[in-house]
């Protein structure tokens, strides 16, 4: 804002003396003037006393003085956006895109605020999108930068310019920022020291057509039937009444699956919920294509974009990555004897390709005392005869258990019975199943071994019911009764009394999918009506804290309800407790429900092994905004004790999965496969953690990537694999939102104290820019006598009183 001075100080008390002296003799000279009246003096002096009055403003020098942006010293930049979103025909601008309108804005036939700003700043021009370019001028802009990082390049341009004096940055944009959705993303340390930002906000709706993928979401689960759950949120707009159509495709280009939806409104935003079952492990990848079903009978004229109608078609498609894991994983099934559920275990895990099971089962406690037996001067049990033994001294004594090995590895996997090492557990199996046996079976530095493989290493524990477990196989007041998620001390009855125990599930069964075995609740609870009364349960006192209970034996007779399921996280692993001990009475009902009931103990197991993790794993992370896209690529090495490794060398390799880029891995890498060449990164060392073996890659490039990591010991040899992969669809970022987002703009203005300007306003928005101050100004001062309109208006003063005066023949 501009100020008054006064020049010459020393000629104000003259001037007023002066118009003082004037006002005296004005007094007597229209007193004696009879004929006039008194409207006419008052008029009259009024005038000539106005005309002294801007004299005596000259003589003193009276000058308006303000401060303003110094020509030519401040820096203005106008940042043009130049991401392919602006492509998008604006609801508002009928044919015209928003590339259109802002070349338009941009032009010398738009006007000349351009001008306006180079003659009084120095103006530097960008073009932003995944980069910030310097242009000399926006003659030949092309919106075809794949994404528009706002936030990144606003952070860049600050550290550019932070030194320097930047009056301004007029942002010419709609508001579609890839990086960040509203300034709620952004640190408080983004806005010290930003320059004023006057954004320009180019389009005012959202397109009247338009079919869009809005957001993605895949989820693992524990259903057998479809593992995968892959929700699709998409938006429709115009397609009222039409046929809408989603399909998955595989790497092959194949469709997996389909549904269609008929959109009710204008605008509506619809749920596609598909369950897949890959039919293979590891990583995988699918893309999901959105479009209208057409008219023809033929497969491909069934599904097809209507490219004339719609906004844009780069948001139809979106990539998406299933990571199914290396698998196989393993089971060890320990049983204090054989029985039948055992038999039922065994073969509902036989149809789950990606579980293997091994069993240790006790086919004879071992006996306290020695007795010989059979043949004189024998000591070895006759249980082992027939086994193949060379040496008898070999077969197991009468002082030991009989323990049966089935389905192992090798001739030498669980050889001393139930693991006493880390290294003898942790690396060979995920799952350890506990039925009906003794805690005495085990020692207790075994015992202290599974707390640490569950709670440690991550795995997962299951104990079934039987007569010889929880209290009644004595695990009260042991390590395994601390990893239960029941409490075993003070139980008043060891066993249920009734003969037939319905199972049910509780609300929070209710709401576990790998619990359910139908998708509706009708069903469900048909189901659960039809299972049999189980006659055998361990009764415990409670359920502990932040334990979930799932499922309850309720008794037939008084309606008592006892706790059957329970579940609860401990430490990196879960345990689950089945208190039933007759669970294969469900499969001897009728072969109809037996299905049922190996679904249930797939399920279950899948639930326990979800979470566990492998001795080598790769992960793939995003890095932040303003490390330019870089994807961290992060490999953890353990040593089958489950203990973190330094002393190898990882190499993680990386190839572009799609149609003659070699989507598929094999075992050794021969530089260039399928067309396409793989990446080899060389993972170093983290200064932070033991272990774990880092590099990054860029994020820039759109597509679909798979990446394996080896592990090589010292003697070059490979000691394990991971797999992982990772997806970047720059158009889905792009695309998330088509409206242009006047919130984000509004709130960059206010929080860096700029404002937003319309497009009809930024010519005068320019030029009243350097009253705005800036970096460095100046002030300008302009006296009163240089303006000729003074002295017009003083004469015109002068020439009205005498006027006046004549009229009345005073003058």
């Amino acid at each position: 804002m501009g100020s008054v001075t006064i020049g010459s100080p020393e000629w104000l008390w003259p001037c007023v003396g002066l118009v003082g002296l004037v006002l005296i003799l004005m007094w007597r000279r229209y007193r004696a003037a009879a004929r006039m009246p008194a409207g006419a003096k008052v008029l009259a002096g009024g005038l000539k006393v106005a005309g002294l009055i801007l004299l005596c403003l000259c003589l003193v020098d009276l000058q308006w003085r303000e401060e303003r942006a110094a020509t030519g010293e401040n820096l203005v930049l106008v940042m043009a956006d130049g991401s392919r979103g602006m492509g998008i025909a604006d609801g508002s601008a009928g044919e015209k895109t928003r590339g259109e309108i802002l070349k338009e804005v941009l032009g010398r036939s738009a006007g000349d605020w351009q001008e306006s700003l180079e003659g009084e700043y120095q103006v530097r021009r960008y073009v932003f999108g995944q980069r910030l370019e310097g242009v000399a001028d926006f003659e030949g802009l092309e919106f075809d930068r794949p994404v528009s990082d706002l936030g990144r390049t606003l952070n860049l341009l600050k550290e550019r310019y932070g030194n320097r004096p930047v009056a301004g940055v007029v942002l010419l944009s709609d508001g579609n920022a890839t990086d960040v959705e509203s300034a709620a993303d952004w640190d408080e340390a983004f806005f010290e020291g930003a320059p004023p930002v006057y954004p320009v906000l180019i389009g005012e709706g959202a397109p009247e057509r338009d079919l869009g993928i809005v957001d993605v979401l895949v989820s693992e689960t524990v259903f057998e039937d479809a593992p995968v759950t892959v929700d699709v949120d998409v938006m429709c707009r115009g397609y009222a009444g039409e046929a809408v159509e989603l399909r998955l495709l595989d790497e092959a280009g194949e469709t997996v699956e389909k549904q269609e939806h008929v959109p009710g409104e204008a605008e509506e935003r619809h749920r596609f919920r598909m369950r897949l079952k890959p039919g293979k492990r590891g990583v995988l990848f699918y893309e999901a294509v959105l479009g209208v079903k057409g008219e023809g009978e033929a497969e491909e004229s069934e599904f097809e974009a209507v490219a004339a109608d719609e906004a844009t078609l780069e948001n139809n498609r979106r990539m998406l990555m299933v990571d199914r894991g290396e698998g196989p994983y393993r089971v060890l099934y320990v049983s204090g004897r054989p029985n039948w559920e055992y038999k039922f275990f065994r073969r509902a895990l036989a149809a789950d390709d990606e579980v293997e099971l091994t069993a240790l089962v006790r086919v004879a406690k071992r006996e306290p005392k020695f007795e010989w037996r059979g043949r004189s001067g024998e000591s070895s049990n006759p249980l082992f005869r027939g086994f193949g033994r060379d040496d008898p001294e070999e077969d197991t004594s009468y002082d030991k258990p009989v323990l049966v090995r089935l389905d192992t590895q090798d001739g030498a996997e669980l050889e001393d019975g139930f693991p006493s090492a880390p290294e003898d557990l942790y690396s060979k199996f995920d799952v350890i199943v506990i039925d009906d046996l003794e805690a005495s079976f085990f020692t207790h530095a075994q015992m202290e071994l599974l707390s640490d493989f569950v709670s440690r290493r991550g795995g997962g524990l299951l104990m079934l019911g039987g007569q010889e477990s929880y209290q009644l196989g004595g695990y009260d007041d042991t390590p395994l009764a601390a990893m239960l998620p029941v409490y075993l001390d003070r139980v008043s009855a060891a066993g249920a009394a009734d003969r037939d125990m319905r199972f049910e599930l509780t609300r929070e069964g209710w709401l576990e999918p790998w619990l359910r075995l139908r998708d509706e609740e009708t069903g469900e609870r048909e189901r659960l009506e039809g299972m049999p009364g189980f006659r055998a349960l361990n009764r415990v006192r409670a359920i502990k804290p932040g334990a979930s209970l799932l499922a309850t034996a309720v008794s037939a007779e008084d309606g008592a309800m006892v706790p059957a399921v329970v579940g609860q996280r401990f430490g990196e692993g879960r345990v689950l407790a089945v208190t039933v001990g007759d669970w294969w009475r469900w499969g001897f009902r009728s072969e109809e429900m037996r299905p049922d009931m190996e679904k249930a103990w797939r399920q279950m197991v899948r639930w326990l092994m979800a979470d566990v993790p492998s001795l080598v794993e790769l992960t793939v992370e995003r890095g932040r905004a303003e490390d330019g896209r870089q994807l961290s690529v992060e490999t953890r090495v353990r040593d089958d004790a489950f203990e973190p490794m330094d002393n190898v060398l990882v190499e993680v390799k990386v190839a572009e999965v799609g149609e003659g880029k070699g989507n598929e891995y094999e075992d050794e890498y021969e530089g260039e496969r399928g067309g396409h060449e793989a990446v080899v990164l060389d993972a170093e060392p983290s200064d932070e953690e033991a272990g774990v073996f880092g590099d990054t890659v860029s994020g820039a490039k759109e597509g679909a990537f798979r990446a394996v990591a080896s592990v090589r010991g010292e003697d070059g040899e490979v000691m394990g694999e991971a797999g992982s992969g990772w997806v970047v669809d720059l158009a889905a970022e792009e695309y998330r939102r088509l409206e242009p987002n006047e919130e984000l703009m509004s709130a960059l203005a206010e929080r860096t104290g700029g404002e937003v300007i319309s497009v009809e306003g930024l010519e005068e928005f320019v030029r009243s820019m350097p009253e705005r101050g800036g970096p460095v100004t100046e002030v300008r001062s302009e006296p009163l006598w240089h303006r000729p309109w003074v002295f017009l208006l003083a004469l015109g003063c002068f020439a009205g009183e005498w006027g006046v005066r004549r009229r009345w023949g005073a003058a």
